[in-house]
């Protein structure tokens, strides 16, 4: 196996014909962990199953989340003071 293959596959970083032994940076955040665990839940939604064969035993939920944005409407009106002297 040459160099340049070795390097590409250990992820090392190769420069002018000699190897450093440093490995790439992942990007931060990139770490694999739940993010739905720390999201506020804002409506819960059972859906029941369209057709529940006969003799069926209810076994509990199957939990997902779905992210939305929500964009309200939000006016306001400012009251200018006016003075007459």
């Amino acid at each position: 196996m040459s160099r340049k293959n070795l390097c590409r596959d250990k992820f090392l970083i190769q420069l002018s014909g000699l190897i450093f032994l440093k490995p790439v940076k992942k990007h931060p955040g990139s770490k694999k962990r739940k993010k739905t665990a720390q999201l506020k839940i804002h409506d819960t939604i059972p859906i029941p199953p369209d057709h529940i064969p006969e003799g069926s035993v209810f076994k509990g939920y199957n939990p997902f989340v779905v992210q939305g944005l929500k964009i309200q409407l939000y006016n306001i009106k400012y009251l200018l003071e006016t003075y007459e002297t």
